[in-house]
């Protein structure tokens, strides 16, 4: 048999070695809260990057966007005025409704008109490109931005 005063130094060390791995688990949990913690903030702070640079990305579109409609507009401004100046100098004469009983006799009228007639298409899918093509570099920049 264990005399008294061995068994109750047994049961104290048996205590402090319990008390100490309870300590140690407090300590590894409080270690493990801060790493979470840590990771939590760096997802945050990542998150918040990325919507940055979303936003800068799509800010950057828009003002391409807007600068591509000045420049059309610019254009089309040019445009109007050289129309302008060719029927002003009277080499073609302004495009006037045609009777459905008198064929058109000017060709260079019709020519003409066949040309303003594709110019308007060729704007139309001009503008088109030019959206697709802003939205699709806007896209890839985002896309780009997003993946590590």
């Amino acid at each position: 048999m264990i005399p008294l005063s061995l068994a109750a130094k047994l049961g104290g060390a048996l205590a402090l070695l319990v008390g100490f791995k309870f300590f140690v688990a407090s300590i590894e949990q409080r270690g493990m809260d801060k790493c979470q913690m840590a990771h939590e903030r760096a997802a945050t702070a990542e998150r918040e990057r990325e919507l940055a640079a979303v936003s800068e990305i799509a800010n950057e579109a828009q003002r391409l966007h807007n600068r591509v409609q000045a420049d059309r507009n610019t254009a089309s401004g040019a445009s109007e005025r050289l129309r302008g100046a060719v029927v002003g100098s009277g080499l073609l004469a302004p495009s006037a409704p045609a009777s459905a009983s008198s064929p058109a006799t000017d060709t260079t009228g019709m020519l003409a008109e066949l040309l303003d007639a594709a110019d308007r298409r060729l704007r139309i899918l001009a503008e088109a490109a030019d959206a697709s093509r802003v939205a699709g570099d806007a896209c890839v920049k985002s896309y780009e931005a997003l993946t590590p």
